[in-house]
């Protein structure tokens, strides 16, 4: 409109204030800016995920490349160094085998802290789970090869988690080739899981099938889908809704029976429905619980949002670092489910400590012991996630 009005009255434009043109051409000028760009530099500096990031910086650099082209040359050189860097860009990223790790050895395990009874069951199955993290474009190229990779996986292998956090992109080819994928798994019974697939058109036609995969939001939902399987099959007392006996958790199996029986005196016994708070973070820390049924989770608030730690089931024990160091606690936690539990308070410890010392050093012995399993459990975790 105000082109055409500028084109009708040439004159027009000179009658206008200064301060009317500047402000006209600074409007011109913000939106010639290219929102995608702003939004791929947001991604490129803030972004949560690390796969997202790289792929926008790397967009990015390309970007600044071509203009500094431009600026410096012409706008055909700019162009001709665009469709360069494009190339090279895409030929890397087919040519990245699609399989960035595959692990079948069982060392691959969710954050969920289980008691020992549970862990000796899981040891005995890891043969079960295969995990493949996929990374890049899938697409023909390179989709037949995890189909020939899965093909030849174990027979002791049952279950086998495709997980899509850093595939950026797949094609409809790729797409076929994981329906195959899925149907051919079906046939040798074989079950398939994807965590973190966010193509929504490839989930609708992979889950569309008869006997297709299941779908997860990330790594950690499907493994503790599958080591929660393996635990409600192998234990009964998994499988019951009956609470464990306290003898049976982890707390338990580490302290003496007669030195048990007059611990339960100093107990309470306390329940909590699914999304009750335990204890929030800076709440004193006077207080732990042994879980004797039921599942919590442990948050923490970190500048990206509010993230879970891990999850902790039946038999183990909740609470204790803050009641060893008796400083306030640093993580919210909020029962999963259901809960039932045993409740030790600082005051109650204190009067075992007076009245039966070598009871009280049994109790520290125990969580000694979970602290150390915890902390090797962590190590491994962190030693997987470098290779």
């Amino acid at each position: 409109m105000l082109l055409a009005a500028i084109l009708a009255f040439p004159g027009l434009i000179f009658s206008m204030p200064l301060v009317v043109l500047a402000a006209i051409l600074v409007f011109v000028g913000i939106n010639t800016i290219d929102r995608w760009a702003l939004r791929t530099a947001r991604q490129a500096l803030f972004g949560k995920d690390a796969t997202g990031r790289i792929q926008a910086q790397r967009n990015i650099g390309v970007v600044a490349t071509v203009a500094l082209a431009t600026v410096l040359g012409q706008p055909v050189v700019g162009a001709v160094v665009g469709v360069a860097l494009a190339c090279i860009v895409f030929m890397v990223e087919m040519n990245r085998p699609v399989v960035r790790r595959k692990e079948i050895v069982g060392k691959t395990r969710s954050r969920r802290i289980r008691s020992t009874a549970q862990n000796e069951l899981l040891a005995a199955h890891e043969r079960e789970l295969a995990v493949f993290e996929l990374q890049g474009v899938l697409f023909f190229g390179n989709a037949d090869e995890l189909a020939e990779e899965i093909d030849r996986l174990p027979i002791a292998v049952r279950v086998i988690i495709l997980d899509f956090r850093a595939v950026s992109d797949i094609d409809a080819s790729g797409a076929l080739t994981l329906q195959q994928i899925a149907a051919r798994c079906a046939r040798r019974g074989q079950r398939l899981f994807f965590s973190d697939l966010k193509d929504a058109q490839v989930l609708e036609e992979c889950t569309s099938q008869p006997n297709g995969p299941n779908i997860y939001p990330d790594l950690e939902t499907a493994l503790e889908r599958f080591e929660e399987e393996i635990v409600q099959r192998t234990d009964s007392a998994a499988r019951s809704v009956i609470e464990v006996p306290l003898e049976r958790t982890d707390f338990g199996m580490t302290t003496q029976p007669e030195d048990l029986k007059v611990l339960m005196s100093y107990l309470d016994h306390v329940e909590f429905p699914k999304g009750a708070v335990l204890c929030r973070a800076g709440d004193p820390a006077d207080r732990l619980w042994m879980l004797t049924r039921g599942c919590i989770s442990v948050w923490v608030i970190t500048p990206g949002g509010r993230r879970r730690l891990a999850s902790i089931g039946a038999g183990c024990t909740v609470g204790e670092m803050g009641f060893l160091t008796e400083r306030p606690r640093s993580t919210d936690v909020i029962a999963d489910e259901d809960v039932v539990a045993y409740k030790l308070t600082s005051w109650a410890f204190n009067k075992i400590t007076k009245a039966r010392p070598h009871i009280a050093q049994a109790v520290l012995r125990s969580i000694a012991r979970q602290l150390s399993d915890r902390l090797r459990n962590a190590t491994e975790d962190l030693r997987m996630s470098y290779m």
